[in-house]
């Protein structure tokens, strides 16, 4: 199963030298079991989320593989949204928001998010997506798996950056990951590639 020539270059904000375990070693991947190892819900619910997607997690026209759709962004819970809002000035402390004011002080972090990353006027936007994660709430999505290309890479790949020096001015340190997305079909549990 050879990498999508694009895989190198989505890597590139990945922070590959502190990775252990075979799921981040592309020569791991030289047999149909070990292969088969990742590609169930369970192991994916389990490992995730990654910085450096699997191999067996990019989708192969030749081999007829197409597995779930995973996500590329930053993650994060509802609580540091609120309290970037607050930070930021755009909400009210959180003990005086009500339901309707929690919604608007996170619209208005992802929304001022993306204005300091330099996508306000831009073709591109980090859109929201929910991921199916433990360790997320929500997602700023740069691109998916099944991307064949790095969408608008000028503003993606700049606005990637940007986001990491604004958490890391936080005390927060942050760096895009692959994250599984929510919208797949959770009756399809297995992936595996059936090789012969």
């Amino acid at each position: 199963m050879n990498a999508d020539p694009l895989s190198s270059s989505m890597q590139d904000l990945s922070v590959e030298g502190s990775l252990k375990g075979p799921e981040h070693d592309d020569d791991y991947y030289e047999t149909a079991e070990r292969i088969n190892e990742c590609l169930t819900l369970k192991y994916m619910e389990v490992n995730e989320p990654w910085t450096k997607l699997p191999l067996p997690y990019n989708p192969s026209p030749f081999y007829h593989h197409n597995p779930p759709r995973f996500v590329y962004g930053f993650g994060f819970s509802w609580d540091e949204l609120i309290d970037y809002a607050v930070r930021k000035g755009l909400s009210p402390r959180r003990e005086e928001l009500g339901f309707s004011g929690l919604l608007l002080a996170w619209n208005g972090a992802v929304r001022q998010l993306n204005i300091d990353c330099g996508l306000a006027d831009a073709p591109f936007q980090m859109q929201i997506h929910t991921p199916l994660s433990k360790h997320a709430d929500l997602v700023l999505v740069l691109w998916d798996n099944h991307s064949t290309e790095i969408p608008f890479p000028t503003f993606s790949l700049s606005a990637a950056k940007k986001m990491i020096g604004i958490w890391k001015k936080e005390g927060i340190p942050k760096r895009p990951k692959w994250w599984i997305s929510d919208d797949i079909d959770l009756s399809v549990t297995d992936y595996r590639v059936h090789l012969r």
